[in-house]
């Protein structure tokens, strides 16, 4: 198999390239920022024309936000937001952009098959990574609260081959317990069945 690994830190994108590299050219680094469109389509041609042909695609982004103290700004100078803004700033952050995804991926998922493609969700609790700080994985790992890195790969492997597994939000579960498929909500009714089962119907 061969890989093309694409990462804002393109040193650290090589670097992990370097480790499978030791046999022979089989991975290869390139930058991307997923906040920007023509990098990401720049970094799809980049491993079109290395592989050839693309098989799978693991996009895989973890999102955080610092708590922000109105009372504390930073050496930009003083903000004054207004009501609004500080009634957003109360609320918890990055769960709409979840369910955002969650919903693309249920929905886009159960028509893709029909394109021979399928798209799934890996939905994983905690997993140590450099996006926070030592001690919040020390709490977390102390409540048994992460989950482990062969769970996290034996979920993806999963879905590699003949899978036809395709719109499902897929959790990973804390520790050794595996991953089991999110179970999607109810129908608020039958009209609500029926629309999705329509749009669900193959394309003439």
């Amino acid at each position: 198999m061969k890989v093309v690994i694409a990462d804002r830190n393109l040193k650290g994108a090589e670097e992990a390239c370097q480790e499978f590299n030791t046999k022979g050219q089989v991975a290869w680094a390139v930058e991307a920022d997923v906040g920007d469109w023509e990098s990401q389509k720049q970094a799809f041609e980049i491993a079109v024309e290395r592989l050839g042909r693309v098989d799978y695609v693991f996009p895989i982004a973890g999102i955080t936000e610092k708590p922000w103290n109105p009372k504390q700004p930073n050496g930009s100078g003083f903000v004054k937001p207004n009501l609004a803004v500080l009634n957003f700033r109360t609320q918890e952050s990055g769960k709409y952009g979840f369910r955002g995804k969650i919903g693309f991926v249920r929905t886009h998922g159960k028509l893709l098959p029909e394109e021979a493609i399928t798209l799934n969700a890996i939905c994983p609790t905690i997993v140590k990574t450099g996006i926070s700080t030592g001690d919040f994985y020390d709490k977390a790992d102390a409540k048994g609260l992460l989950i482990t890195i062969e769970s996290l790969v034996k979920a993806f492997e999963s879905l590699l081959g003949d899978c036809e597994t395709s719109g499902e939000a897929i959790e990973i579960l804390p520790g050794d317990d595996g991953s089991k498929i999110k179970e999607r909500p109810e129908y608020s009714n039958e009209k609500c069945k029926a629309l999705e089962l329509k749009t669900n119907e193959p394309r003439s």
